[in-house]
């Protein structure tokens, strides 16, 4: 079956990487130092760094480096922007050599934190390197390099998620009980929702079109509903399906024009499905449950 996404995809950068286990030394001190007075999220970082199991690096030809690490749910951060965020250029003389290198921390939407570097020189990063003492501590100084945001707001940014979801579903108190993540988007504008309706040639069924105006795509726990920059139509023979939620290899939530919830399964040759609800409120009410 296809999943056609009909958006660009990633760069094979795991095929090039190396495989580590370890984020190298100097990287983690300088992580450690462009993250302190961060807050909880801040020491959430840093924990990734610290007790990541998987690393990968790649080192480009033009002077270009990035670092990814994998992590486990309770170690992920709540609340990125669909963009993520970056913190400044970090400036550094990498030891020997007195090689002029900067790096730059990066919390990606998924809220696991990576490190991108670059060398003066264009020349290729530095296989081995210390920094030094005297630029630690002007990044210290600095710190934290990264905009987060206080418990105080994260705890605003979840009642603003469990209003703006409720006063959809009709039920004000529906998600108040739910731990874990949650999270809405900012409602999107009507030309944005008309834009996704003629590009995918889709309907939008009553319930999904209410839902934008109130969040473009909300997240409670594992249950993700796609705004309009990730929804899409499914693209298999048989009645139109808007993809509503990431697939994964259960499947994927789709919406019918209809307005009804349909799970199509990776072996299914069409896109009828099995329907799961009648309509999207339905649909995630039965899911709190």
């Amino acid at each position: 079956m296809r999943f056609a996404r009909r958006r660009p995809r990633e760069g094979d950068f795991y095929a090039v990487a190396s495989h580590g286990h370890r984020v190298p030394a100097v990287e983690l001190t300088v992580a450690e130092a462009a993250l302190a007075d961060g807050g909880p999220l801040g020491d959430r970082l840093i924990q990734q760094l610290r007790e990541t199991a998987d690393v990968w690096r790649h080192a480009g030809d033009d002077g270009t480096y990035e670092l990814r690490i994998s992590t486990t749910d309770d170690l992920r951060i709540d609340g990125v922007p669909r963009d993520g965020r970056a913190s400044p250029w970090m400036p550094l003389i990498a030891m020997p050599g007195g090689r002029p290198v900067e790096l730059r921390l990066v919390v990606h939407e998924a809220g696991i934190v990576g490190i991108v570097g670059r060398t003066a020189d264009a020349g290729r990063w530095p296989k081995t390197w210390t920094a030094r003492p005297d630029d630690l501590a002007a990044i210290r100084s600095r710190a934290p390099w990264l905009d987060l945001p206080t418990t105080a707001e994260i705890d605003r940014s979840r009642r603003a998620a469990e209003r703006a979801i409720g006063t959809w579903l009709g039920d004000p108190g529906a998600v108040r009980a739910v731990g874990g993540h949650l999270s809405a988007r900012p409602p999107t504008a009507a030309a944005a929702i008309d834009a996704l309706a003629e590009a995918e040639g889709f309907r939008l069924p009553e319930a999904y079109r209410s839902l934008l105006e109130v969040a473009d795509g909300i997240e409670i726990g594992r249950v993700v509903i796609l705004g309009t920059e990730y929804a899409y139509r499914l693209d298999i023979p048989g009645p139109g399906r808007l993809v509503i939620s990431p697939p994964d290899e259960d499947g994927a939530l789709t919406l019918a024009e209809s307005g009804e919830v349909v799970r199509v399964d990776p072996g299914d040759r069409t896109s009828e499905g099995l329907a799961l609800a009648p309509d999207l409120r339905a649909w995630l009410l039965g899911s709190l449950d």
